[in-house]
Formats: structure tokens, C-alpha cells, sequence
């Protein structure tokens, strides 16, 4: 990966440098939180107040789900960014190889714990009977796309390690 296609963050304006990289880690942000807004509206207004209850049941689990492998990923963008800074390509490439293998193996891996351990889950966070199936449909489906999410998780984090928060940014946007 050339060095001249990522932004220099070190190099600049600080307020121009900062905000080129800020904003779309800002837009990004609101996009993530709309994923979440609009399946609760379309939930609610198309199939009613109890599927939305269940999604709202749900959304504990979503959220430890996306908090583990947004910190993990963050993790990674930190030694990333020592090794891209440093001008270690090699590093930079093992440390992107096994990120991304991680995220691989951890993705397969959460979606297998997370069917088999969902309904427990639910249970386990007193979700109201007369809901609890339809919160399991969705916490399972959701389980079902946590894969390519937690490799986009991890390769956001990379590319922003590498100063570049607008290619995340734009395939949240196209997604």
C-alpha cells in the first residue's frame, strides 16, 4: 500500500487535516445510529408495537455485539497506526492479515455461540414472554450479519489508522 495514497494527519492545517478526517467519522456515526432508528420505525409502523418491542429487547445484545468488535478494532487501528507512522510496511501487512483473520475467525465463531446461546441470552435479560420469539427471530438474524459487520468494523479501523476516515465512511453510505 503506497503512503502517498493515505492523508498525512501529522502534515497541514490542523483544523483542515482534522476536520477532512473528523466529518466523515462523524457522518459515519449517524449513519450507524439511523441502521438502528430506521429498523426500529419500519418494525414499528409495518409489523406493529410488539415486533417493535422486540427489536427494543434486542438492542442490549446488538450493542455488546458491535461494542466488542468496534473496541477490537480499535485495538487494531492503534498498532496499525504505530507500525504505518513508523513506515514498517511488513508490520502494516501481518498486522492487516491477522486483523482481518481474527475478525474472520471471530465473526464465524460469535455467529455459532450467538444461535446457540440467544434465546438464553433473552431469558437471561428478563425479555417479557409475549415477545420473546419475535425478539429471537431478530437477534438471530442480526446474529446471521455480524460477520461481514465485524470485518467492516475491523477494516474501518485499519483504514482510519492509515488517515483514511472517508472510505469507511462511503461504504457505510452505499450500504
Amino acid at each position: 500500500m503506497d503512503m502517498k495514497q493515505r492523508q498525512d494527519l501529522t502534515k497541514g492545517a490542523i483544523i483542515k487535516v482534522f476536520l477532512l478526517f473528523a466529518l466523515p467519522l462523524l457522518f459515519g456515526s449517524l449513519f450507524q445510529q439511523l441502521y438502528s432508528t430506521v429498523d426500529l420505525l419500519y418494525v414499528g409502523n409495518f409489523l406493529g408495537k410488539t415486533s417493535a418491542a422486540a427489536v427494543g429487547a434486542s438492542s442490549i445484545v446488538v450493542t455488546c455485539l458491535i461494542g466488542l468488535f468496534t473496541g477490537i478494532s480499535i485495538g487494531t487501528g492503534v498498532v496499525t497506526a504505530q507500525f504505518w507512522g513508523a513506515r514498517q510496511m511488513e508490520r502494516v501487512k501481518r498486522c492487516i492479515c491477522n486483523s482481518l483473520l481474527f475478525g474472520l475467525l471471530g465473526g464465524i465463531l460469535l455467529m455459532v455461540i450467538g444461535e446457540l446461546l440467544a434465546r438464553w441470552v433473552l431469558v437471561v435479560l428478563n425479555t417479557p414472554e409475549t415477545i420473546l420469539e419475535e425478539a429471537l427471530v431478530y437477534i438471530r438474524i442480526y446474529i446471521l450479519s455480524i460477520l461481514p459487520m465485524i470485518l467492516y468494523n475491523m477494516s474501518a479501523g485499519i483504514l482510519r489508522a492509515m488517515g483514511d476516515s472517508r472510505s469507511p465512511f462511503l461504504v457505510l453510505a452505499v450500504f
